[in-house]
């Protein structure tokens, strides 16, 4: 559609809106920081009620459980990743993603001034380096044309920050406070596959601020416990301008620029987190989570089929994460994990009342490798080394302390650093309807390789 001259291309004018919208590719990289917090994918994700720093992200009170001053940090840093696309009528397309891979989850740190109270965070300021991402043939449909597209993206990082409160109220209960921080900067450029000048320009910044609340409780020592944590409110900002020959009387010399966008929304109480930990005899802890996010339903998109700006096919989720730790030496862990992730967004319509479903900008995420395609199923295994003894610390003495490999006991020497490895398998299957916004069949494919440590003070 877009080879030849730009005579040619500028003929297509009527795509426009579509294009406008198409390259406020910011949501490929706000996808990449603002998802949910992910914990330890060996272990499904589930941290409810876990004692680690990173933990303490999805539930704040897990920092009042915490025995000694900790850093934590699991990234993935080796992936394969498939992806197959095939649209009614069109070429199928397939997307390998291989190799080393940036890890993306925050670290968490949490320090103890003494057994009832654990506080911290994480602070990454403005980064003089711009993450890049550029991918090529990138099947786009519009009007029932499918186009091939390169992508450029390139970002870089305004702020990250979260942080942490937790303390134990009584041996048995504990209650904290949180909150996540996370802006960015982005630029962004399409080009026709088929060569030819850039379609469009973007230039953007991108926030969210969330607060959280949670608290966790012993029930039976040693055995159960419970956490609960909720996301209070969710506040999202986003401005971003675009310019293109393809807008107004501009030309392939002098592209004319768009206003852009400007949006900001706060999502109350946007998801709540309920978890447990079971303790079977000393050898086997058994964790399960259940996450419910609530979609922001005010959200709107702009629909392939009738140009213009709709309400999305928005659903609420409710995600399963469950993990087990075995210990087979004793200073060894094997991990097991299990993760269910629904999709929040439909496949639209085109009725009556139409409504903006899965379409182009969400499987060019997928594409870029910055999400991956749901809903998904994964399944992960690997294993926990500690190294390093150390006799306890300074932290006052409790009569009543969990039992947990990943704690310490007061008082009894404990493992200062800890690492672990694994494999996590991912995979995802999607046909929609064809009555839907981008009607197609979606096979997505990941293998990865986790890596992690905790190292304790």
């Amino acid at each position: 559609m877009y080879q030849g001259s730009y005579a040619r291309y500028r003929s297509a004018t009527l795509n426009l809106c579509v294009f406008w919208r198409f390259v406020c590719l910011g949501t490929l990289v706000l996808s990449l920081m603002t998802s949910a917090a992910h914990a330890d994918p060996l272990l499904g994700d589930a941290m409810a009620a876990y004692s680690t720093a990173e933990a303490a992200e999805d539930n704040p009170a897990n920092a009042a459980f915490i025995d000694q001053t900790q850093i934590s940090f699991v990234g993935e840093v080796i992936k394969n990743e498939q992806i197959d696309v095939r649209y009614p009528g069109f070429e199928a397309t397939k997307i390998v993603n291989s190799g080393a891979a940036v890890p993306t989850n925050k670290p968490g740190f949490i320090f103890k001034p003494n057994q009832r109270i654990g506080y911290g965070g994480f602070i990454l300021p403005p980064l003089p380096i711009a993450i890049n991402l550029e991918k090529s043939r990138v099947p786009v449909v519009i009007l029932g044309t499918q186009n091939y597209v390169d992508l450029k993206v390139s970002a870089k990082v305004e702020g990250l920050a979260s942080g942490a409160f937790g303390v134990r109220l009584s041996e048995r209960l504990g209650v904290g406070v949180g909150a996540n921080y996370q802006a960015i900067k982005f630029k962004a450029n399409l080009v026709p596959s088929a060569g030819g000048p850039s379609l469009a320009d973007a230039d953007g910044r991108l926030s969210q601020t969330t607060l959280i609340v949670g608290a966790r409780m012993i029930a039976i020592p040693g055995i159960l416990q419970f956490g609960v944590a909720a996301s209070l409110a969710t506040l999202q900002s986003q401005s971003i301008d675009v310019s293109s020959p393809l807008i107004g009387d501009g030309d392939a010399l002098s592209p004319s620029k768009s206003d852009g966008s400007k949006a900001r929304g706060l999502n109350p109480l946007s998801s709540i987190l309920a978890g447990t930990q079971l303790s079977i005899g000393a050898r086997v802890r058994l964790l399960a989570d259940m996450r419910y996010t609530k979609a922001d339903k005010d959200q709107t998109g702009f629909s392939l089929i009738a140009l213009k700006p709709l309400p999305q096919d928005l659903h609420d989720t409710l995600s399963v994460r469950s993990g087990a730790l075995v210990r087979v030496l004793p200073n060894t862990n094997l991990l097991l994990g299990f993760r269910y992730e629904p999709a929040s967004l439909g496949p639209g319509n085109r009725g009556s009342e139409p409504l903006v479903g899965f379409g182009t900008i969400n499987l060019v995420q997928i594409i870029a490798g910055l999400t991956p395609l749901t809903p998904y199923t994964m399944v992960a295994a690997g294993v926990q080394m500690g190294l390093i003894t150390k006799q306890p610390g300074r932290l006052p003495q409790s009569s009543k302390l969990e039992k947990s490999p990943q704690t310490t006991h007061l008082g009894a020497p404990y493992y200062q650093l800890m690492v672990e490895w694994g494999i996590a398998y991912t995979y995802a299957s999607l046909g929609i309807d064809s009555t839907g916004e981008l009607p197609g069949a979606y096979l997505y494919r990941k293998v990865s390789v986790p890596l992690g440590l905790i190292y304790r003070f």
